[in-house]
């Protein structure tokens, strides 16, 4: 069984794509819980990213979605071979730096 965003999402919700799914999982409350609230990690790295001028990278089975908060620009592409789960990476300045 293969676990990642998508395929934990699209057993609740409908999307039409795999970045339809990585979009999906950046709002408030949605979640892959089924007997518990969750949905907040995503929405608030998100939101911190945001805040602090950061970038986001999500991959996850077919699609990649990169995000730059500076520029308010978000490119989302196919990855050439399915990724079997998701990574995510984050990259803000702290303060000082």
């Amino acid at each position: 069984m293969v676990v990642s965003v998508p395929a934990k999402l699209e057993q609740k919700y409908l999307k039409s794509s795999d970045s339809g799914y990585i979009e999906l999982a950046l709002e408030e409350g949605i979640t892959t819980r089924r007997n518990r609230t969750g949905g907040f990690g995503l929405y608030y790295t998100f939101d911190l990213l945001k805040r602090n001028s950061g970038t986001m990278v999500i991959a996850s089975r077919r699609s990649a979605m990169r995000g730059y908060f500076k520029s308010r620009k978000f490119k989302f592409h196919i990855l050439k071979e399915p990724l079997f789960g998701t990574w995510c990476f984050n990259r803000f300045k702290l303060q000082g730096d």
